[in-house]
């Protein structure tokens, strides 16, 4: 056998599966890239709901000469400025009010090198990609939604109405879409209504928008019939109609010592009911027994009722009926924006396509209990490896402060400066240092502490799982092994890495393959080469 021209090297190279390059390569660089782009657009974003004659005008990048005189102005004057090294750069936003320019606000954005990595005020750090579900996440009983301003987790609570004299068993769905501290406003405690303590129901957005008559007619076409007390079986006879009401039971968290039993009764036809309608009646009968007053007949098409009913479940306090409309209107006006092209566009993957927020809370209501049985919560596959609205969190949470700042001022005269001190307070330059601090829940920011050169095993092929990402305040549970998504899947053996087990990942979750599919994107999708192999895993290592 002659060997002539063979080069063993070269018949291993060629042998040997290649790594995917956009994974071992790393992420977090390619996407910061884009970091200048997407803070424009939260801004742009925002701006939709600023009070009249307040525009954003875009960014600029600072001069070194501006970037010195800025951090002189922060340091008052003082003849100390800060030396250790940090890899930021500064930006300026401009902002017009009344067609005068206002006084500019400075960021500092980061500039991340090979691997992820950027010196945070002398520590070098590495930035790890989250991976994160399309649009919305599953996880428990929970889907979880990350909106560019805004993360809401929706849950279902169990719920049971009258249906022809039978109790039907059902939920209703709620999130805390309203993110205010309202402990935080003066005078809170001297007003707070310890009485009722209601779930944000989703359906009083749905109702607040829309009215309750509007609301049925816009999504599901049908007519409804509601009154006060019961109906005449003659002209609604029950094998035609399906008629509803309270269980008559008092919530354990209503506390009203005169409590009484709701007296608002639905006729609909039988034809017409859908799971749909079951959600809204869930929604309506819950808040109904919470506020069986409030809610009547004739005022249930009054938007103005549902964001009443809402804003008091949001403050839980005794202020007049006008202030509480007042702060349900600034926070419609917020909510109005919540569903921006990019959610739009990660929603139409799962082929979810919507118009608006509203048409979202209406496929949660009907859908989010089928949703949560239907997933796959362990799968790795369909996820989107993201870094930005993570390691940028703090500056986009600030923009949002500015934003509901914005709203509160709408009714009263307004003056430039007043809006630069309230962005000034809401905003700080160095607002993304504040992503890793003790108490920060950022765990995708992390201290370099391996002394290697090999960027992939070290850093690139790291990863967090969404759930960390987002948890706030100390890490509690990271062991815990019984949730779906914490459980051994097939998947991890082609997205993941089932021989890296540390302690807090007994799984594999934590280190991506680097032979993966995933593109720029950051898709991860199954390679249908092993679909035979994987699925045969599949069926013997399922925990169903």
């Amino acid at each position: 056998m002659s060997t002539e021209g063979f080069d063993i090297w070269e018949e291993v190279k060629n042998t040997i599966p290649k790594f995917n390059p956009i994974v071992a390569k790393g992420f977090s660089q390619l996407h910061f890239e884009e970091a200048e782009q997407y803070i424009d657009k939260v801004f742009r974003i925002t701006s939709e709901v600023f009070p009249e004659g307040l525009e954003y005008k875009g960014y600029q990048r600072c001069t070194p000469d501006e970037e010195v005189r800025e951090i002189i102005k922060m340091n008052k004057g003082g003849r100390t400025i800060e030396l250790s090294r940090s890899s930021v750069y500064m930006l300026k936003y401009l902002f017009e009010y009344k067609g005068e320019r206002l006084k500019e606000k400075y960021l500092w954005l980061p500039y991340v090198g090979q691997a992820g990595q950027l010196y945070m005020r002398g520590t070098l750090n590495t930035i790890s990609p989250i991976l994160a579900d399309e649009g919305l996440s599953v996880s428990g009983k929970t889907i979880f939604i990350g909106f560019l301003t805004s993360k809401v987790i929706f849950e279902r609570l169990p719920m049971a109405f009258m249906c022809n004299g039978k109790m039907k068993s059902t939920y209703c769905i709620h999130g805390k879409i309203h993110k205010q501290d309202v402990k935080k406003i003066p005078h809170y405690k001297s007003v707070e209504d310890k009485t009722v303590k209601m779930e944000h129901a989703t359906v009083l957005y749905l109702f607040g928008k829309y009215g309750f008559y509007g609301t049925v007619q816009r999504y599901l076409g049908i007519d409804v019939h509601v009154k006060d007390g019961p109906f005449d079986e003659s002209l609604y006879p029950r094998e035609e109609w399906f008629v509803l009401s309270s269980m008559g039971n008092q919530p354990r968290t209503n506390k009203d010592k005169y409590w009484l039993p709701p007296t608002i009764q639905v006729a609909v036809r039988q034809k017409d009911w859908s799971q749909g309608l079951e959600g809204l009646l869930a929604g309506l009968f819950y808040v109904a027994d919470h506020y069986p007053g409030m809610i009547k007949a004739e005022h249930i098409d009054s938007t103005d009722l549902w964001r009443l009913v809402l804003s008091k479940a949001i403050f839980r306090a005794n202020f007049n009926p006008g202030k509480l409309l007042e702060e349900a209107d600034k926070h419609f006006a917020s909510v109005d924006n919540y569903l921006d092209d990019v959610l739009k566009l990660s929603l139409s993957k799962r082929d979810i396509h919507m118009d608006n927020i509203y048409d979202l809370f209406m496929y949660l209501v009907t859908n989010l209990v089928q949703i949560v049985l239907e997933t796959d919560a362990g799968s790795m596959y369909g996820k989107t490896i993201t870094v930005l609205r993570y390691a940028l969190a703090n500056i986009i949470e600030g923009i949002n402060k500015f934003k509901f700042a914005m709203l509160g001022t709408k009714k009263r005269n307004l003056e430039g400066k007043d809006i630069s001190r309230e962005l000034g307070k809401a905003l700080q330059v160095d607002a993304f240092f504040k992503t890793k601090n003790q108490n920060s829940a950022h765990s995708e920011i992390t201290a370099i502490q391996s002394a290697g050169d090999n960027i992939m095993f070290n850093y690139t092929s790291k990863v967090i799982q969404q759930e960390d990402a987002t948890r706030r305040g100390k890490k509690k549970n990271r062991t815990t092994t019984n949730k779906p998504d914490k459980l051994y899947h097939v998947s991890i053996n082609e997205i993941g890495s089932v021989a890296y087990n540390p302690k807090f990942d007994l799984k594999g979750r934590s280190v991506l393959n680097p032979y993966q599919l995933t593109g720029q994107d950051g898709v991860t999708r199954p390679n249908p080469e092993f679909k035979q192999l994987l699925g045969r895993i599949h069926r013997l290592t399922r925990s169903d």
